[in-house]
């Protein structure tokens, strides 16, 4: 859990730099819905983590509940990797532009 927790603390630093420069992304083409999509599954993810962690259940619903994490982990990271990056890459915006690619750096930390 210690790398889905390292990725959910990455993918929050992501939403609130977005949150922060919401004027700025709102005007790239295709950037809100990426977001809010990313956004959406990051709730999921987090609600799936705290229903485990609340309630622990039988050995084989909460092997359901990592499996779910793990394709929503994978999800997420391809929604960066391949949309959002993408779309944050123009550093047109130097203050999105840099904290937004501060906020993708922590997951490496």
């Amino acid at each position: 859990m210690d790398n889905t927790a390292t990725k959910i603390e990455m993918y929050k630093a992501v939403e609130e730099v977005c949150a922060t420069h919401h004027l700025y992304w709102n005007t790239i083409e295709g950037f809100g819905s990426a977001f809010s999509r990313f956004a959406t599954k990051v709730a999921k993810l987090d609600l799936l983590i705290s229903e485990k962690l609340s309630a622990p259940s039988i050995a084989a619903n909460a092997a359901h509940v990592s499996e779910l994490c793990k394709v929503l982990v994978r999800e997420i990271d391809l929604l960066l990797q391949h949309t959002i990056d993408r779309l944050a890459s123009v550093p047109a915006h130097p203050a999105f532009y840099h904290s937004y690619h501060m906020a993708r750096k922590q997951e490496a930390h």
